[in-house]
């Protein structure tokens, strides 16, 4: 007897453990040196050869210790054969060994020859270089001969094994005694042992699967699927040899029982109850109608569970046969050989559906493979209903409780697809190869059919190398898809519901409202980009629809721009196709505000070559161009993509760009630096198509610094740094704030959130939004409403149970910083160096400043520039020596570091000169206003936010500014209409936020405004209770008279 610890399959695992290690060593070295020089080629495919003989290694250790494992815990070999089963299982293992080493040399061959013919392609004059090339290429022919040798000797030996099966026949056999095993035990009726007329049937049928599958191997002798189903096939023929076996010493055993087994077999063999099958799928052949059970007589022939599996297993082998020798028949349709194995593997596969079918009539049962075997490209026709039996009381039909399946994520879908067809490409390659080798195999010296074979081969490679990025695409695909939500109950669904229905898509459905839902889910977010590049800039402005015009060109952040003749009493008579020019806006996005010298500088060059000189900051911390031709996106798009940046998702019914800290990573004021999470929002999340289609734009704000620099209470979502006394620095999450014609401020949803968990948190309330928010009328599409009838409560537990997966940690309110939020001046960062912010006025620039302005940041070693929500610019990590001269060099730009009061906070918007949408001009009227302002009263001591807005819509912050101009057209004192402004007083974020108040019936002119603000900041001056008190908190006070 062979002992446990000189057992031969024990010391096969042990070798296969250290080849798996030794493997595992080549492969990550050739992952280093891949990595280390991403561009070659070479290493690339040697990388991917050690990978597969690292997968070889590991799926060898594996069959190894299933194979020790079945010899530890299966049936021993009679004693009497000891010796015989040792030595055959030996050589089993010396077959699978010798098969290992010839497909690692192989693999080593193949590297080779991929080095060979790179070396030929890079000097394809060099004749040396193509000799070595041929001898590499006949080398790895050679190799491939050995190695199907030795597959098919190993094939020999297992089969030749008298008892213990192999790894190979465990695992091939699992998915037919799985099915056999998965029977209801309150049902089915016992099989019984099987008898000896089983046996030998089972045998002849397993000879015959055999017979049919070597035959189709040998057919097509290269193809892999073919060899694999006659391996599966002759384990098969074993296994059923084995099972013979068994039960012909049974029947001897049983001759000397007490005949209490007999007694069993007969009754199972009389037995009118049969055991329980599979149920088949819909798609297959449903079993003939069973006969009465009168004609059932005690000498019938009932099939046991197992015989059934075993007939259902050889036809499914014959079926792989057949589809495979089909395949290799269609990639070379003149192969008449071929074309005759692939009839005779079909009506194999089709005689072995027959005995399924019959077999399964005599269990009782369906067959569950006949139908793929007799015709596996056509689906099965549906059988006659069989004849209900009878019974005392009607069954009631059956209803399903389960959940529907969600449909597939889009992007995996399409992916998939994808996969497919690089898959279907390569197999189509594969065998032009193997022709064109053969070709070149019987004439040697045929030098055009050794470039053909070449040639194929390098087709292949570059098939094989789109299949492996079509793969890595899928695995992308899937763990980037978003959760699919959960069907709601009906309660739940009345819970969540808006008063009316609004569109909300786990409500109502996802059937378009209006025409701006209906435009969206006719076409992905940023499908119109390819049509930019493709059409509409070969062709010009008159090749857009206009549901691409708008809304979707929003999406790759452009806007057309406002007509230069139309004034604004027509914006509200007129549409906007007839308010447009030919020119677009264009918003470059920098999520938290970050640009580096490089970036700043090919902006600048960008907007002097195609944008007349134009460039504006906004308070979202993007740069906006105008005067943008479409026949020219396509080259700044390519400009900015050299410099890591876009225009995507500037605009749009989408997560717009993420307002940051301008000083985060660098100011001594930060509790935690949110950059990390920015970038992985940006980089990681917003590449995802869930995200393309909300119900309007969504804003958000990260920061961790004291200052809560990004005014968060008017955001869709903020977090905001915060301190926890048990967890340490984090965020402090808020949710539906803006502003508009219907402002709400953001409400705390009471938690705190770690800087890891931060994208997956704002992705779970971006899908909120997205599921729940309010699609039918635009006017009501924001995140603000939802939360204001939800409620903050609701809001996080549906957040926690459906988005997040977890409770949220209960966190602190963080504490409201007093002063200045901005970052204007010069201050000391943590590192002991400086930043240095200034203030364009209005954030007005021009394209030829940033490129100045780059050059005085390199000059001077500055890395970083941050743009900020009050459209200020910042330079990072100045040197002390050298804050002086840069500030010195920025005053003489106009940019200055110490700047008044008035310039310091005075804000507008694009207003009339380019807005669509705008009623006055307002950036022009603001610089004018700062100079006056500064002209007549100097400075003042207190922060002073004045804002001009062009419309309603507040882009400027009208309502949170102590003085908030509206833009309208008034009448004059001489009844004549021209532009004005609506005026409102008292508005504020931070230490008490608060709306302020509109003067009612109160008006001034745009001629008149200059006089108006500095009266009323006199006013102001004059009777404030002291230097301390605010303007807002003097307005609550001021009698009328001094605030007209």
């Amino acid at each position: 007897m062979t002992t446990a610890t000189d057992s031969p399959s024990r010391e096969a695992v042990r070798k296969a453990a250290a080849a798996k290690e030794d493997a595992a060593a080549v492969a990550t070295s050739a992952a280093d040196a891949a990595k280390a020089d991403p561009d070659n080629d070479q290493l690339a495919d040697e990388l991917r050869e050690a990978r597969n003989a690292q997968r070889r290694a590991a799926r060898a250790l594996k069959k190894a210790e299933e194979a020790l494992e079945s010899e530890e815990t299966g049936d021993a070999p009679e004693d009497a054969e000891d010796a015989t089963s040792a030595e055959e299982l030996s050589l089993v293992d010396a077959a699978r060994a010798e098969l290992r080493r010839l497909e690692d040399a192989q693999a080593e061959l193949t590297a080779a020859t991929v080095r060979a013919d790179a070396a030929v392609e890079a000097d394809p004059g060099n004749s040396d270089l193509f000799a070595a090339a041929r001898k590499a290429r006949w080398d790895e022919l050679k190799g491939t001969k050995a190695v199907q040798k030795a597959a098919t000797a190993l094939a020999e030996a297992e089969a030749a094994a008298p008892e213990t099966a192999s790894a190979d026949d465990v695992e091939d056999a699992t998915d037919t005694t799985d099915a056999a095993d998965d029977t209801d035990d309150t049902d089915a009726a016992p099989a019984g042992p099987l008898t000896i007329a089983d046996a030998e049937r089972q045998l002849a049928d397993a000879e015959s699967a055999t017979e049919a599958a070597e035959a189709a191997a040998e057919a097509a002798p290269d193809d892999k699927q073919l060899s694999a189903a006659a391996r599966r096939a002759r384990a098969a023929q074993k296994k059923a040899a084995r099972a013979l076996k068994r039960a012909r010493k049974a029947a001897v055993e049983g001759d000397d029982a007490d005949g209490s087994a007999e007694s069993e077999d007969a009754a199972a063999e009389t037995s009118t109850e049969t055991p329980v099958a599979e149920v088949p799928a819909a798609a297959e052949v449903p079993a003939p109608q069973a006969a009465p059970a009168a004609a059932a007589t005690p000498s019938a022939p009932v099939l046991t569970q197992d015989t059934l599996a075993l007939v259902s297993s050889g036809a499914s082998v014959l079926a792989v046969a057949a589809d495979a020798s089909e395949r290799a028949a269609a990639a070379d349709p003149t192969n008449t050989l071929l074309a005759e194995a692939a009839r005779s593997a079909r009506a194999a596969a089709q005689q072995a559906a027959q005995a399924v079918a019959a077999a399964a009539a005599l269990h009782g049962a369906a067959p569950t493979v006949a139908a793929q075997a007799v015709a596996p490209a056509t689906p099965a026709a549906p059988a006659e209903p069989a004849p209900a039996a009878e019974a005392d009381v009607t069954a009631e039909p059956e209803t399903s409780t389960e959940p529907e399946t969600p449909a597939e994520d889009p992007a995996v879908i399409e992916a998939r697809e994808a996969l497919a067809a690089a898959e279907e490409t390569q197999n189509g390659f594969a065998a032009a190869t193997l022709r064109a080798e053969a070709a070149a195999e019987a004439e040697p010296g045929n030098s055009d059919l050794f470039s053909a074979a070449r040639k194929a081969r390098w087709d292949e490679l570059k098939a094989s190398k789109a299949v492996q990025k079509a793969t890595a695409a899928l695995e992308k695909a899937i763990a980037d898809a978003p959760p699919a939500p959960r069907v709601l109950t009906d309660e739940e669904k009345e819970d969540r519901k808006a008063p009316k229905p609004q569109g909300q898509w786990l409500i109502d459905g996802k059937e378009p409202l209006n025409g701006d839902e209906r435009i969206k889910q006719e076409d992905a977010g940023l499908a119109v980009a390819d049509r930019v590049r493709e059409i509409y800039a070969k062709e010009g402005f008159d090749s857009i629809p206009p549901e691409d015009l708008a809304p979707r060109f929003k999406w790759i952040g452009m806007y057309t721009q406002r007509r230069q003749d139309m004034d604004g009493e027509q914006t509200g008579t007129l549409t906007n196709a007839e308010l447009q020019d030919r020119y677009f806006m264009m918003r470059i996005r920098l999520d938290g505000g970050q640009v580096t010298p490089q970036q700043l500088r090919v902006i600048g060059g960008i907007s002097a070559d195609f944008a007349r000189n134009t460039a504006d900051f906004t308070d979202r911390q993007n740069i906006q161009l105008h005067w943008i031709r479409i026949e020219d996106v396509p080259e700044i798009w390519d400009r900015l993509a050299a410099v890591n940046l876009d225009t995507f998702f500037g605009c749009g019914d989408v997560p717009r760009v993420v307002l940051g800290s301008p000083v985060a990573g660098v100011s001594k004021d930060e509790i935690i630096d949110a950059t990390p999470a920015i970038r992985e929002i940006k980089e990681n999340w917003l590449t995802r198509d869930e995200f393309t289609n909300l119900p309007r734009k969504f804003k958000t704000a990260i920061s961790g610094n004291r200052r809560q620099d990004v005014t968060h209470e008017i955001q869709d979502v903020s977090f905001i740094g915060s301190e926890h006394p048990e967890h340490g620095p984090g965020f402090d999450l808020w949710v539906g704030g803006g502003l508009s014609t219907n402002p709400m401020f953001a409400q705390r949803l009471g938690v705190w959130v770690p800087l890891d968990e931060v994208p997956e948190v704002w992705a779970g309330v971006v899908r909120i939004f997205r599921d729940y928010g309010y699609r039918k009328l635009r006017n009501r599409a924001r995140l603000k409403f939802l939360v204001a009838d939800w409620g903050v409560e609701k809001f996080r537990r549906i957040l926690e149970e459906d988005y997040v997966g977890h409770t949220l940690i209960d966190g602190p309110e963080p504490e409201v910083w007093p002063g200045y939020r901005d970052h204007v001046g010069v201050h000391e960062q943590r590192d002991g160096k400086f930043y240095v912010g200034v203030k364009p006025t209005v954030g007005h620039t021009e394209g030829d400043q940033l490129v100045r302005l780059a050059d005085l940041a390199e000059e001077r070693g500055i890395t970083q520039i941050r743009t900020t929500p009050d459209k200020e610019l910042i330079f990072l990590g100045l040197e002390q020596d050298a804050v002086d001269d840069l500030a010195e060099a920025l005053e003489k730009e106009g940019l200055s570091a110490r700047p008044s009061s008035f310039r310091r906070d005075i804000i507008s918007c694009t207003g009339l000169e380019y807005c669509k949408l705008a009623l006055v001009t307002t950036k022009q009227r603001a610089i004018s206003l700062a100079d006056q302002l500064e002209e007549k009263l100097g400075d003042l001591d207190v922060p002073l936010k004045i804002s001009l807005n062009g419309c309603p819509n507040s882009c400027a912050r009208t309502q949170v500014a102590d003085i908030g101009l509206k833009g309208q057209i008034v009448t004059d004192d001489d009844g004549n209409r021209v532009e004005g402004f609506q005026v409102h007083l008292g508005g504020a974020l931070g230490m008490h936020p608060d709306w302020g108040k509109k003067l009612r019936g109160h008006k001034v002119t745009s001629a008149g405004l200059d006089d108006y603000v500095v009266r009323v900041v006199e006013n102001y001056k004059e009777n404030r209770t002291s230097a301390d008190e605010q303007f807002r908190d003097w307005v609550l006070r001021a009698p009328e008279e001094q605030l007209q």
